[in-house]
């Protein structure tokens, strides 16, 4: 018997056996998206079921979202009875911090630590640049 066939005669005892093939997802880098529909996703996000499932060790009860200026806001996670997964308290900050807009696409990068890179694409395909961060303005009077 060849090499090949082996390993495949093994793979078939192990499904016999009931034994799951390992699952090779990574959490780092884990990645969604979101298109923001004012209606729907300005006071609340929902995680999309399907990254629940696969990242559910990775969803906390906060999390930390960055933008690409590595600005973060904290965002309180909520599970629901029905097993949805919201962004809530601390996503209108970040909604009206970078005045997203109707069609705006999120997308979403897990880095690690309970935190998110977000970056924002306009309705032209084009990354959206954050805004830049406050500044103090001073006002300068004339000389007299």
């Amino acid at each position: 018997m060849g090499m090949a066939a082996r390993a495949e005669s093994k793979a078939k005892r192990g499904r016999r056996r009931g034994r799951r093939p390992k699952e090779t997802f990574s959490s780092i880098g884990a990645e969604f998206f979101k298109v923001f529909l004012p209606h729907l996703t300005s006071h609340h996000l929902m995680i999309p079921p399907d990254f629940v499932k696969k990242c559910h060790r990775i969803i906390k009860e906060r999390v930390t979202l960055k933008d690409t200026n590595d600005k973060k806001w904290h965002v309180d996670v909520e599970k629901t009875v029905k097993g949805s997964v919201f962004l809530k308290n601390g996503w209108p900050s970040f909604v009206t911090h970078h005045c997203l807009t109707p069609g705006d696409f999120l997308l979403f990068q897990y880095d690690g630590n309970y935190s998110f890179i977000v970056k924002i694409f306009g309705t032209n395909g084009c990354i959206k640049e954050p805004p830049p961060p406050t500044t103090t303005h001073v006002k300068i009077e004339p000389q007299i």
